[in-house]
Parts: C-alpha cells; structure tokens; sequence
C-alpha cells in the first residue's frame, strides 16, 4: 500500500488497497521479506505480470486483495482487489498474478490509481 512517505510503500493488511506486488526475491537468503524499512526494492503495477504467495484457495480469474500478512486471497462483490489470478492454487503457494487495481465505487479510496496501482 502507500507508504506515508513520498515514494514508499509498506505491505498491506487484510483488504487495504495496494499499489503493486513486491518482488519475489527476498532480501536476504534467511529472509522471508522482499525489504526492510529505508530499503529500495521492486513493485510491479498496473498490467504487469508478477508473483504472489496465496493465502487460501485461489482459481484463475479471481480477483485477489490482501490478507493481513500481505498474501492474497479471493475478492468477493465489490470488495477492493489488486491483482487478477493467472493460475488456480492453495494458501502458501506461490502463483503468477497480473496486476489490476479495483476499487470498488463510493468509497472514496484513494492512491492506488492509474499506472501507479493493486
């Protein structure tokens, strides 16, 4: 999501709107996180094609928000999403995703527009 800062961001919680997809790599190889705080690191956005852990069963098509550790999960309704799922999968495993922002109309969410959106 948005990051208070200008150009940052930070991970996202249960069903907060996104701005990209992290990296897929970690940053260090005892890692599980892609950055730590101050750290440069990669988003992709808007129509770009990425990589995201699930964190429950997925099918392709879905629309993907957060959970509150930043894994994806199936959007229902008008719910808020940031990606589309490529692929069917089960929570913990990793699935290529696209990413489109989606939110839902008159919730007067901001920062996760454009080329910068999930």
């Amino acid at each position: 999501k948005q990051g208070t800062a200008a150009f940052s961001c930070t991970q996202a919680g249960a069903g907060e709107n996104t701005v990209g997809i992290a990296q897929p790599n970690t940053k260090t190889f005892d890692s599980a996180l892609a950055g730590a705080s101050g750290d440069n690191l990669g988003v992709y956005s808007e129509g770009q094609e990425a990589w995201l852990t699930y964190g429950g069963s997925v099918s392709a098509g879905n629309r993907l928000k957060s959970d509150s550790t930043g894994r994806g999960v199936a959007a229902s309704g008008s719910e808020a999403s940031g990606a589309i799922a490529l692929e069917d999968g089960a929570s913990g495993e990793l699935h290529r995703v696209r990413v489109e922002t989606f939110i839902a109309p008159g919730t007067g969410a901001t920062g996760a527009t454009g080329a910068t959106g999930p």
